[in-house]
C-alpha cells in the first residue's frame, strides 16, 4: 500500500513537471535589424544591438516616448529613400544632423551629434 502511494506520488510529480515543461515556451530573440524604409536610432555606438534601438517608418516630433534614445542616441542608419534630419529639440527645432539616403553613422565624432537627438523627420530632398 505504501509502495503504491509512493509510485502514485512520483508519477503525479513527474506528470506535473512534464506539463510545466510543455507549457513553457522558449524565449524569442528581439529583432533589432534595420530594414529598408526605416530610420533606425541606436542607444549605443557602432549599432550595438545589446542596447535599445528604435525603427521609425515615419517622422517623430518627440522622442520622449522612446526614453532609451531621447538625448541618448549614439548611432543612426537611414534606410529611407530621402534625407532625414535629426533635431536637437522636440517638434523639429534646431537641426542637429542630416542623413542622406543609405547613410549610417556608427560612432559620432562630433559631441553635438552624440546624445543630442529629440525628434526627426524626412527632409523631402534627395540629398543633404
Amino acid at each position: 500500500m505504501v509502495k503504491r502511494r509512493m509510485i502514485s506520488a512520483v508519477l503525479g510529480t513527474a506528470a506535473a513537471a512534464g506539463l510545466t515543461m510543455v507549457a513553457s515556451a522558449p524565449a524569442q530573440a528581439v529583432d533589432r535589424n534595420c530594414y529598408d524604409g526605416n530610420f533606425c536610432v541606436y542607444q549605443a555606438r557602432e549599432f550595438n544591438t545589446n542596447y535599445p534601438m528604435y525603427r521609425f517608418s515615419g517622422a517623430d516630433a518627440n522622442w520622449s516616448d522612446q526614453s532609451a534614445i531621447y538625448d541618448n542616441d549614439s548611432s543612426w542608419k537611414n534606410r529611407w529613400s530621402v534625407t532625414v534630419k535629426v533635431y536637437a529639440l522636440a517638434n523639429y527645432s534646431t537641426v542637429n544632423t542630416c542623413f542622406n539616403p543609405g547613410y549610417q553613422l556608427g560612432s559620432s565624432g562630433s559631441s553635438s551629434q552624440n546624445d543630442n537627438g529629440r525628434s526627426h523627420k524626412w527632409d523631402g530632398t534627395s540629398w543633404c
